[in-house]
C-alpha cells in the first residue's frame, strides 16, 4: 500500500491560455489552446520545483484575433514559434514521467503497482473545470488526440475556496 507523506505533497498548477474563435464564442468546441504552462509546487515548503511551458500553434485557425491578443498577451509571433497540441501533450507527458522518476510522485491516475512506501502523492490544480474538464477535452475529441489519463483527475480550486469561504 502506498503511505501519504502530507509533509512532501506535491502539486502540478496548471492553466492554459485560450483563444477564441470569433470573440463573442463561449460553446467549448469553438475554443483552442495557445498556450500550456504548468509548474510543479510542493506543497510543504511552497517551492516551484519544475515547470513546463509551451505555446501552442493554433491548426483550426492560426491567426489570432486581436480580441485574443488583447485578452491573453500571446502574440501571433510566440504561437507560431510553438508546436502543435499533439506535440505538445507528447513534450508534456515526458516532462512528467521526467519529474516522477526525479522525485518520486505518483498521480491518481497512476496504477498501484507504481506505488512505493516513498512515493509521494500529486495532483493537477486548476481554477474551475474549464481547464481540464471542459476545452483540453473537447479540443482533443475535435483534432482526434488521445487525453493523457493523467489529466482525468484534478482539483478545482475555485470550487474548493467557495467551499470554504462559505464554511468561515
Amino acid at each position: 500500500s502506498m503511505k501519504q507523506n502530507h509533509e512532501s505533497r506535491h502539486t502540478s498548477v496548471s492553466r492554459r491560455a485560450l483563444a477564441p474563435a470569433q470573440p463573442s464564442s463561449d460553446r467549448p468546441g469553438g475554443l483552442y489552446l495557445v498556450e500550456f504552462p504548468a509548474v510543479l509546487l510542493n506543497t510543504a515548503s511552497g517551492q516551484l520545483e519544475a515547470e513546463f511551458h509551451s505555446y501552442v500553434q493554433p491548426q483550426e485557425q492560426p491567426l489570432l484575433s486581436e480580441f485574443c491578443t488583447a485578452l491573453t498577451g500571446i502574440t501571433q509571433v510566440q504561437v507560431e514559434e510553438g508546436v502543435p497540441l499533439n506535440i505538445c501533450l507528447s513534450q508534456f507527458v515526458k516532462w512528467i514521467q521526467k519529474i516522477q522518476q526525479e522525485k518520486k510522485i505518483l498521480f491518481i491516475s497512476d496504477t498501484p503497482n507504481n506505488s512505493t512506501s516513498e512515493a509521494k502523492l500529486c495532483t493537477f490544480v486548476t481554477w474551475t473545470d474549464w481547464d481540464l474538464g471542459v476545452c483540453l477535452h473537447y479540443e482533443c475529441k475535435r483534432k482526434q488526440l488521445r487525453k493523457p489519463d493523467i489529466f482525468n483527475a484534478w482539483i478545482d480550486l475555485k470550487a474548493t475556496y467557495r467551499v470554504r469561504k462559505s464554511v468561515l
